[in-house]
Parts: structure tokens; C-alpha cells; sequence
């Protein structure tokens, strides 16, 4: 799924996003999955962001078998301050969201307005079509140090590639997008978790793959 998080004027502490998907004929009544993820924030990499998704790539493929309604969203975890989730002000969905407090579902109405920004992923979603090639694997366009990192990680353009061309997109292991920026020297990777990544570099017609490990 991707969603909106908003900056806040306050930290949201540690707290994981637990998203759910529920089943239900007129009403979310049956959860059929949900999982835990660290927060994200889109506008830590995409410094022109405003309204920037993050996608978080379930572990698990979740069949949607049955002929059904499915809906999608989030679990307010315990902790001392809420996550909250962005609106779209430009739509306006009627009776298709939904809220519970802990005394049953409720259709969210009223003074609050827009359609929530979770946007489900589902199988055979092949990305926007283009009017170029998907460019071709070459050797590495760049050198990338230090690797392992604890942090802050260093780009260098080989011989005949210019920084200010070359793309980078950073993946989780499960095949997430986390950012993309362009013409960067470095990225700041201190407030991803550690583990293993990839980072893709391309300069339109050619591109690398270089395997990060954060510490």
C-alpha cells in the first residue's frame, strides 16, 4: 500500500504503522491481514515534496478470492501521540470510509472531508507506461562508499557519467520503494532501520544495481 503521513510539529516517537485490510459486504467486519512497518516519511528524500507516498510492500500475498468488498487502512498502535493520514481535499468519496473507536464502525462523515491517502497495490500493477525503453544494465555507473554505511552514503560517477544525470531509486529487500532523488552526491539513510537495500542508478538509457547494507 501507499500512504500519506504528514509532518507534524512533534515526533511520533518509535511507534510502528500497522496496516490492515478488512473484508465485509457493507461494512469492514472481518480482518483478513495486517502488519507492522517503521514509519517513513516520502519529503525526507524528496526535499519539493508536499503530498509525497510512501510504499510499504506487505510480506505476505494477501487472495482476494472471493467476490467481496475489501478495504483498506491503519491500526492506531498504543503510543503517547497518533499517526495521522493525509486527506485529498480534491474528492470526495461518499459512504466507502470508515472509522472505529472501539464501539463498532461508523462511517467517517461530518466537518471531515476528502478522501484518505492509502492507495492499495494490487497484482499486475506495472507502473505508469512511458514513451522510453526500459534502459539496460551496464557496469556500475557509480562507486558507493562507505558499504556497509552507518548512515550517510557517498556517490561517485565513473568516467563518462555526470552526477547532475544519473537517477537513484532506493529499495527495501522486500522490493518497497523508499525514495528516488537525482544528481546527489550523498543520501542520508540514518533514519532507515538497518538491514539490507538496493540502490538503482540510471542515467535514462543505462543503469546499476548496487546492493547497500545499513548498520
Amino acid at each position: 500500500m501507499s500512504v500519506r503521513i504528514p509532518r507534524g510539529l512533534g515526533s511520533l516517537g518509535s511507534q510502528d504503522l500497522r496496516l490492515v485490510v478488512y473484508a465485509g459486504d457493507t461494512v469492514p467486519t472481518d480482518l483478513i491481514y495486517s502488519e507492522d512497518f517503521p514509519i517513513l516519511y516520502a519529503e525526507d528524500f524528496f526535499r519539493d515534496s508536499l503530498q509525497g507516498f510512501t510504499t510499504y510492500l506487505f510480506d505476505e500475498v494477501i487472495s482476494l478470492e472471493k467476490a467481496s468488498t475489501y478495504y483498506v487502512g491503519w491500526e492506531q498502535l498504543r503510543a503517547s501521540r497518533n499517526i495521522g493520514i493525509g486527506f485529498d481535499r480534491n474528492n470526495a468519496p461518499q459512504d466507502v470510509q470508515w472509522f472505529n473507536t472501539g464501539n463498532g464502525w461508523r462511517r467517517l462523515t461530518g466537518t471531515t472531508t476528502g478522501a484518505i491517502m492509502i492507495r492499495p497495490l494490487l497484482a499486475g500493477f506495472s507502473g505508469f507506461a512511458t514513451d522510453t525503453d526500459e534502459p539496460a544494465f551496464t557496469e556500475d555507473l557509480i562507486e558507493v562508499y562507505p558499504n556497509p554505511t552507518n548512515g550517510i552514503l557517498h556517490l561517485r560517477p565513473r568516467p563518462g557519467y555526470a552526477l547532475q544525470t544519473l537517477n537513484a531509486r532506493l529499495f527495501a529487500a522486500n522490493g518497497a520503494l523508499i525514495f528516488q532523488t537525482r544528481g546527489q552526491s550523498t543520501l542520508d539513510l540514518s533514519v532507515l532501520p538497518a538491514g539490507f537495500y538496493l540502490l538503482e542508478v540510471s542515467d535514462g538509457s543505462v543503469r546499476s544495481r548496487h546492493k547497500i547494507i545499513r548498520r
